[in-house]
């Protein structure tokens, strides 16, 4: 995705301004824009992959526990409230 994004602008840079005014006029300094952008959109989207299994592992656990209770076994019917001996 970044390499279409800088290579958009490089293109864009180009056709617009003309070749003789252009801003990026050293082929060195194209292949830069290119590649910096380029690791920029990798690293964020690195990042946004990191956060939505994140995200989704968060969505997996067990939620606090709230009322206080000790144990799991009062809200399975193992407590004493349920039995009748």
């Amino acid at each position: 995705m970044g390499i279409v994004i800088s290579v958009g602008a490089v293109v864009a840079d180009h056709v617009m301004l003309g070749p003789d005014s252009c801003y990026l006029i050293h082929p060195l300094l194209k292949v830069l824009v290119v590649l910096g952008v380029s690791l920029t959109c990798f690293y964020f989207a690195r990042k946004y992959r990191e956060y939505m299994v994140k995200s989704r592992e968060a969505l997996l656990e067990k939620p606090p526990d709230l009322g206080g209770g000790d144990d799991d076994a009062e809200t399975l019917g193992g407590g004493s409230l349920g039995s009748s001996s």
